[in-house]
């Protein structure tokens, strides 16, 4: 079952438009040799101080008094460090932040691999801001430092809705988590119809030349009922409408007649009543029946 412990994150956007970000990219112990060393003046800040001085990164000194190095080469992945901090800020080293960028820090989660119902497949990439750039006609990215190989681990999405993940203090293993800054409700949908868009034109492309589709792991490529050469990306371990597989066949699988798919819609079940049922573990669960039905072996009978 679904923990209850688990955050439930509600996306709330802004109704009006921010040109650029300054994003909050982490905790390094280092920043590149050859970057800028300043003295910030009073009232001022490093992040400022280095936007004024035309450079792309600032990194902030959390170890000591008046360090505030500006740079246009981000930090690396063996650079990061554990924050030791719930707010964007860092407990030692350096705090660094993007001087101008599309996309705002979010949340930090754990390493899940798993924050979007739609997310697309993980990319390697030497620096953070090649994720913004992979990831530049999404809602989202998300960023995880990858010490051992060099390179970062990213990936895009556009709906989020009501995921279930944990934040947690951002480290050096994280998934960094960010979200195109300003957006308005309208732009968002306009965006994802967009992708939604460019999905179904490749979908069926690839369906022309006999390609398999490519779902995330643990997902599973089902057809899309009045859509030819469509699919849609399903866990059907927990897909109330698609329980335990695809309701209207897997990708390229035709139906004929009567014949159904193996999966069931949970939501469609004799007496239940509305909102009573779940998926779990691909098997429909009910926890109430209507007026003159009865619960008897997990399902609902007619008195």
């Amino acid at each position: 079952m679904i923990s209850m412990n688990k955050h439930i994150l509600y996306i709330v956007l802004s109704s009006h438009i921010v040109l650029a970000a300054q994003p909050y990219l982490g905790c390094v112990d280092n920043y590149a040799e050859g970057d800028f060393a300043y003295d910030v003046d009073e009232g001022s800040t490093c992040l400022a101080t280095c936007t004024r001085q035309g450079f792309a990164y600032s990194f902030t000194n959390f170890g000591g008094q008046g360090d505030c190095g500006c740079g246009n080469l981000p930090a690396l992945p063996l650079d990061y460090i554990d924050s030791g901090s719930t707010d964007s800020s860092c407990a030692s080293g350096y705090l660094a932040q993007r001087t101008s960028s599309q996309f705002d820090h979010l949340d930090c989660t754990g390493p899940n691999g798993e924050v979007f119902f739609d997310q697309t497949e993980t990319s390697q990439f030497r620096t953070i801001q090649e994720c913004f750039d992979n990831c530049q006609s999404y809602t989202f990215a998300v960023a995880r430092p990858n010490p051992e190989i060099q390179y970062f681990s990213c990936f895009c999405g556009n709906d989020q809705g009501e995921f279930l993940y944990t934040p947690q203090v951002c480290d050096a293993n994280s998934e960094y988590i960010y979200q195109v800054a300003g957006e308005s409700p309208s732009e968002v949908v306009g965006r994802r119809r967009l992708n939604e868009r460019r999905e179904l034109i490749r979908q069926r492309k690839m369906a022309a030349v006999g390609m398999a589709p490519k779902c995330p792991k643990g997902l599973t490529a089902c057809n899309v009922p009045g859509v030819q050469d469509a699919y849609e990306c399903i866990n059907t371990d927990v897909e109330l409408e698609s329980c335990g597989g695809c309701v209207h066949g897997r990708f390229g699988e035709r139906l004929m007649g009567r014949c159904k798919g193996r999966g069931v819609d949970c939501t469609t079940l004799p007496g239940v009543s509305l909102g009573a049922s779940t998926c779990y573990e691909g098997q429909c669960e009910i926890y109430a029946c209507k007026k003159g039905w009865y619960w008897k072996n997990g399902a609902c009978v007619k008195k």
